[in-house]
């Protein structure tokens, strides 16, 4: 199975917009492409899910262990021609749930995303630094992000120094994803978002080494302990909500509930008028206080909650 991790200096260097640029750039050749995020990100996953409009993953080395981490990727990319997976923060922050940690884990190459922005020689030091700090590692190049064109052929020159390779760059652009103290805005709240999404991919086309991304070796999956969920929910109907206001939630927990024999009903707090038949109820997480007013003027379904 071909894969790659997109990884980064450390958190805002613009790993997730490489991310998305690459997943829209594989979407438009129209590859089968599934999208992984290292660590417990549900927000991420939102901007994989409005490109490739399929569900993605979370690996979690952390919470899951070597075994489910592995099943989880093997499963979620089972009718995949590549699997992407995004790391967390810098590559070596988080010791045992690192994206470092779950590139070995995988036996993933890695390409990692070097935000220059006000930088030139110093982008050398950093690479070096990554390159050095914890060997052997899986980091087979870079993609310079916040690149003047001008420094491309320097660029190329550094990853020749450390024998290392070079497999794009971003220039300067005003497709820039926007944040807020959990992290990135969610993909619903951006009303250009497949305009935006579109012209990353265009300027991935332009700007990545897309065939030599493609291209870069992968072992085959390790081979991982499955483990198997027993049905034991038959009947059980799950109620769990989903809209711009209750949005946090992983893919991963529909499909045990599924697996266990429940029935999951999606519903809207904000839109629906009433909840649907249910013998259970999940309220994700999200960020109900931007839709309070609009939360709170919905009388039936608060009612329906309540009861």
């Amino acid at each position: 199975m071909q894969r790659v991790m997109i990884a980064g200096t450390g958190s805002g260097c613009g790993k997730t917009t490489v991310t998305c640029a690459l997943l829209s750039a594989l979407a438009g050749r129209n590859m089968k492409v599934s999208a992984f995020k290292c660590g417990p990100d549900y927000i991420d996953p939102m901007f994989y899910r409005e490109i490739l409009h399929t569900p993605s993953r979370n690996l979690d080395s952390f919470f899951c262990g070597r075994d489910m981490l592995l099943q989880l990727l093997d499963e979620g990319s089972t009718e995949s021609d590549i699997s992407v997976i995004e790391g967390v923060m810098g590559f070596y922050d988080g010791d045992e749930g690192s994206a470092c940690r779950v590139s070995e884990i995988t036996e993933t190459p890695v390409i990692l995303v070097l935000n220059c922005r006000g930088m030139k020689e110093s982008i050398g030091a950093v690479m070096q630094g990554f390159l050095q700090y914890n060997t052997p590692n899986r980091i087979a190049g870079f993609i310079f992000n916040n690149l003047p064109e001008r420094l491309v052929p320097f660029a190329k020159d550094l990853c020749d120094r450390f024998h290392t390779e070079y497999f794009g760059f971003l220039p300067v652009h005003k497709y820039k994803l926007e944040s807020r103290h959990l992290g990135l805005v969610t993909a619903a709240e951006i009303e250009d978002i497949e305009e935006k999404m579109d012209a990353l991919g265009k300027l991935a086309e332009e700007h990545f080494l897309i065939d030599k991304i493609t291209s870069l070796m992968c072992n085959p999956m390790p081979e991982y302990r499955k483990f198997n969920v027993s049905p034991c929910g038959e009947g059980t109907v799950i109620a769990v909500s989903r809209d711009r206001a209750f949005c946090f939630l992983y893919e991963e927990n529909i499909e045990v509930l599924k697996k266990l024999g429940c029935t999951v009903r999606f519903f809207s707090p904000l839109e629906d008028e009433h909840l649907p038949e249910a013998d259970g109820l999940i309220l994700c997480g999200g960020y109900p206080e931007l839709w309070a007013e609009k939360l709170s003027e919905n009388r039936t379904m608060l009612d329906d909650i309540r009861n």
